[in-house]
């Protein structure tokens, strides 16, 4: 063997060694959540099998990685197994607490569907899912997860409960809905959610979410929490520039000249590098809350180069200056969705299987990233080779750099809103 042949054959061993004792300190926090060791056990060849290299992730494949002689023990483990879900995800999510420390943290809230074949399923209805690209009938779950340059892990999730699911005594009674939970909108369950990582310890200082998530309540929430936000509204919504002028969204970018839009690469997606024209305006903020600081607000727009389609985010910072993305990257880093997490098109048999593969899932993720840097701590410190710049990346993540193009900050003039973009 080479002399590179036996590096690489010793830094595999390291990782392998890491692996071994991060996922052994993994499984015993959440040891006291299963009723039973083998549950425990088939959880654990369950996370194994999730990180193998198949094609298709579901119970069959994995089993038959895993050399399994068929799927039933885990399909047993995620429609029957008894887990204390409500303590396995407190205890995930404070080891994804420790994990994550000292990195820029940004909270994303996103939901996703699954359709159903009857309303007999807890929460099923007609109501639109972006995963079933429209109306349809399906349970809608929203999820709360944790985003930083290296890693992005769910650290927590709530069904949403439609009104005439929630009214409805028998339907409760006959699927096991507790009594104390009650309808709630989604910005109440995003509010509570948000709150409850915070008390954990999570280290945010920005929130994202889409067109679902841009509301006045919840956007008074994260200022009270203290987070500044980057949320997706409408070209219809309505802002207001410096002059205390309204306008609606699409009406207030056509103030913005030719030459101050500003062409910026925000990532890489299948069909190649993400390229478009940004600009934004100054507005006043609509969701003070009492006795809190005005901050900085800004309506940012995104334009696609060709279509001339175009996208409006409305952002607020806590501080004196524009609102900066996480890592020192520029904000529309984070409104772009490439960037936002994706959830994994696992088999679930029935209902409540959701829960165990979330959780499964952020142990896979925040262990896998743990070893992601701890094999590029080991190369900084090798003197044979360069150190590698900046944190390590998976290879699904999409590649975003830095910009050199700068954004001044602006004064509003009387009459017209101003733009802060530089040309």
């Amino acid at each position: 063997m080479t002399t590179f042949q036996n590096q690489v054959a010793v830094e595999a061993t390291i990782a392998q060694a890491a692996w071994g004792r991060l996922f052994r300190a993994a499984m015993d926090v959440i040891a006291g959540c299963f009723a039973r060791p083998e549950t425990r056990a088939t959880a654990a060849e369950m996370i194994t099998g999730l990180l193998a290299e198949v094609d298709t992730r579901n119970c069959w494949t994995l089993a038959e990685a895993l050399g399994h002689p068929g799927p039933h023990r885990l399909q047993h483990l995620l429609s029957r197994a008894t887990f204390d879900h409500d303590r396995a995800r407190e205890q995930i999510a404070r080891l994804v607490v420790h994990e994550l420390a000292g990195q820029d943290v940004v909270l994303v809230a996103d939901e996703t569907g699954d359709a159903k074949s009857s309303t007999g399923c807890v929460g099923a209805g007609r109501q639109y899912s972006g995963a079933i690209k429209g109306v349809g009938l399906c349970q809608v779950a929203v999820h709360l997860a944790a985003v930083t340059e290296s890693v992005r892990v769910v650290i927590d999730r709530a069904l949403y409960l439609p009104k005439a699911w929630a009214a409805d005594e028998e339907r409760r009674e006959a699927t096991g809905v507790p009594e104390v939970i009650m309808f709630a909108t989604k910005l109440q369950q995003t509010a509570a959610m948000v709150k409850n990582a915070l008390e954990l310890g999570v280290q945010a200082r920005w929130f994202v979410g889409d067109e679902v998530y841009s509301g006045r309540e919840l956007r008074m929430k994260l200022r009270e929490f203290g987070l500044g936000y980057a949320v997706d509204v409408s070209h219809a919504s309505t802002v207001t520039d410096g002059a205390g002028r309204r306008w609606k969204a699409r009406q207030m970018i056509n103030k913005v000249l030719s030459h101050q839009w500003m062409r910026m690469q925000t990532g890489h997606g299948t069909k190649g590098t993400r390229e478009h024209d940004w600009a934004w305006l100054d507005i006043r903020a609509d969701d003070t809350p009492d006795g809190h600081p005005d901050g900085v607000g800004v309506l940012v727009a995104r334009r696609h180069r060709y279509t001339g389609e175009t996208s409006f985010y409305r952002c607020w910072s806590p501080g004196k200056r524009h609102p900066r993305g996480a890592g020192g990257g520029d904000l529309p880093q984070m409104a772009d969705r490439g960037n936002l997490p994706t959830r994994q098109d696992l088999h679930r048999p029935r209902r409540g299987t959701g829960d165990l593969l979330e959780l499964l899932d952020a142990l896979v993720a925040v262990l896998a990233d743990r070893v992601r840097r701890s094999r590029a701590h080991g190369r900084c410190h090798d003197h044979a080779r360069p150190c590698p710049t900046g944190p390590s990346r998976s290879p699904d993540l999409p590649r975003t750099r830095s910009f050199s193009q700068g954004v001044r900050s602006s004064h509003h003039r009387s009459g017209r809103p101003t733009t802060s973009c530089t040309g």
